[in-house]
């Protein structure tokens, strides 16, 4: 069974995309107000439809969690389980 793309989700993430590298250019203080906005909503709407378009393709449910926690765990242990000195 082939799924099809939807466009006005792959267009959403566009962008959400753009909205999070405009956050990070206007981050000054000249345009906190503007910058508050976006970083408001950005990256809540980025999850958001990642999570609508990701599709589990002829995976069992325990299979497909037990793969993401490994694929996780092991690049966060390698740098450091996020611990700052």
């Amino acid at each position: 069974m082939e799924h099809k793309r939807e466009l006005y989700i792959d267009f959403a993430k566009g962008v959400a995309i753009y909205l999070v590298v405009l956050g990070h250019i206007i981050n000054k203080v000249e345009f906190s107000h503007i910058y508050s906005i976006i970083a408001s909503f950005h990256m809540p709407m980025f999850f958001f439809l990642s999570g609508i378009a990701m599709h589990y393709t002829r995976m069992e449910n325990t299979k497909y969690i037990l793969r993401k926690f490994v694929n996780l765990l092991i690049p966060f242990v390698i740098v450091g389980g996020g611990t700052h000195t």
